[in-house]
């Protein structure tokens, strides 16, 4: 006989709060936040939440079409019919089964600000800020769809967390420097990741499912079969110091097999080697990003290496992507041409001695770079006090 799930609420403290975790009528793991830091308030807190879940209506009462698991699902399948890319599908289905694990039965018209307030504590327990913001916002969009269809009733804007900003891009590639010292510390099998990583621009999953048919010896090329976006299927053009990684690494692999095996403790080694190279950790995105930093300092426009990177638009590479090192900087300012002219440029620009009416001109070149030329009179900076006087009637 199956043992039965306990239904007593356990507490717990984070920092100063307590928490109560308990599972609701579906069995559904819950844990909520007792806002309270006395022991005896966070029990009494506890009983509260764990009353008012419980008895949030079970499936056969919940009203057809209104539930969140059900607008949740509606939405998927919206999303699925409009042909979004698999990558997508993932991300919403990840992101609202969360929402869904915690509301489940409850009717869409009574889900507050508050509730959504507290799901984001919650979740920040195990999450960083960052992630419960994208589930939240996911439910905003299946209310949207929701309430196109007459099923939400209300302002979806109007109930969903103030959570703006909470994600922060990452802006770390490797410099020339940077990824010489790493290749150094790498196994040699790892250092042909490494080179591609930075050299094709794939992401992390997608490197692993190119095969020796993916490669074009006329055009020195790659296809990624990307599947996150639309445009996540490309082709990208392999550099000379990246395309023999390629080529004999297809020349090792069984007929049809990925070049490159999934990198087991990837982000592991990749610290530790990060370490051993005395530079700041990188992780596989921080590798695809210093692809399009390349691109970026060698002048290619962003649409171009949009496309490299499978997106559909630039906005992601000038966001988060294309970064720019300072010697790169400083490279664009030196390559401008000065805005004023210094004495000595003065000087050297005028070689003639003689001006087009006759005059002999390297007196005028001489009074130029005096720096007494340009000096001003005190008189004309502070008048006398005699300018200002007025002459009288009786003078």
């Amino acid at each position: 006989m199956a043992r039965p799930r306990k239904t007593a609420p356990r507490y717990y403290k984070r920092g100063n709060t307590w928490f109560v975790k308990f599972r609701d009528a579906d069995g559904q793991l819950q844990r909520k936040s007792t806002k309270q830091r006395d022991p005896e308030m966070a029990r009494r807190a506890g009983e509260q939440i764990v009353k008012e879940t419980l008895a949030c209506a079970p499936p056969e009462t919940a009203t057809p079409g209104s539930s969140v698991m059900e607008v949740c699902a509606r939405y998927l399948a919206n999303l699925e019919r409009k042909g979004r890319a698999e990558g997508t599908l993932h991300f919403y289905t990840v992101k609202l089964g969360n929402i869904v694990d915690v509301f489940r039965y409850r009717d869409v018209n009574t889900v507050t600000l508050t509730d959504l307030e507290e799901y984001v504590d919650d979740r920040m327990i195990d999450v960083a800020m960052s992630t419960a913001a994208k589930e939240v916002k996911a439910l905003r969009s299946a209310l949207r769809h929701a309430r196109k269809h007459g099923i939400y009733h209300g302002d979806p804007s109007r109930i969903i967390p103030e959570l703006d900003g909470a994600y922060v891009p990452r802006d770390r590639f490797l410099s020339s420097e940077e990824f010489s010292a790493l290749h150094a510390k790498l196994s040699e099998n790892r250092r042909d990741y490494l080179m591609a990583y930075c050299g094709i621009g794939a992401r992390e999953s997608e490197l692993y499912a190119v095969t020796a048919y993916d490669l074009n010896d006329i055009q020195q090329s790659v296809r990624i079969p990307g599947t996150k976006t639309r445009r996540a299927d490309r082709v990208v053009p392999v550099s000379d110091d990246v395309w023999p990684v390629l080529v004999r690494r297809a020349h090792a692999a069984d007929t049809g097999a990925a070049l490159f095996a999934p990198w087991t403790n990837g982000r592991r080694d990749l610290a530790a080697a990060c370490k051993r190279a005395g530079i700041a950790p990188v992780t596989f995105n921080d590798l695809r990003r210093t692809f399009a930093s390349r691109l970026a300092e060698a002048g290619v426009p962003e649409i171009t290496i949009a496309q490299y990177m499978g997106h559909s638009t630039s906005a992601m590479v000038r966001r988060i992507y294309a970064q720019v090192s300072p010697a790169a900087h400083r490279h664009a300012i030196d390559s401008v041409a000065p805005l004023l002219a210094t004495s000595a440029t003065v000087s050297e620009t005028v070689s003639e001695t003689k001006s087009p009416d006759g005059r002999d001109v390297r007196e005028d070149r001489e009074q130029l770079n005096d720096p007494q030329r340009f000096r001003v009179p005190r008189d004309r900076i502070e008048l006398p006090t005699r300018g200002f006087s007025v002459p009288c009637s009786t003078d």
